[in-house]
């Protein structure tokens, strides 16, 4: 995606087209190696990532590292995590 023109407003709330999502979601289930996603708009290409996260078996962020995270927004940029 960041090869791509990113200068299209509201990338992520776009829904893409469903028939071509169904397509490429395919596509990437069905086949070896990972169809080229060149020749596909941003909004397509995000609508893709979504459908992926939200059919994830398991949440990125679960509900018991919340307060971790809101708290590491908190932290000073100087502060590593090496320093954790």
């Amino acid at each position: 995606m960041r090869q791509m023109d990113m200068s299209v407003e509201g990338v992520f709330r776009k829904n893409g087209n469903i028939r071509r999502l169904k397509e490429l979601a395919d596509a990437f289930d069905k086949q070896a190696q990972a169809p080229s996603l060149d020749d596909e708009n941003p909004v397509q290409v995000a609508a893709l990532l979504k459908k992926f996260l939200r059919e994830l078996p398991d949440p990125l962020l679960t509900s018991k590292l919340q307060r971790l995270w809101i708290a590491s927004q908190s932290l000073h940029p100087s502060v590593t995590r090496a320093n954790e």
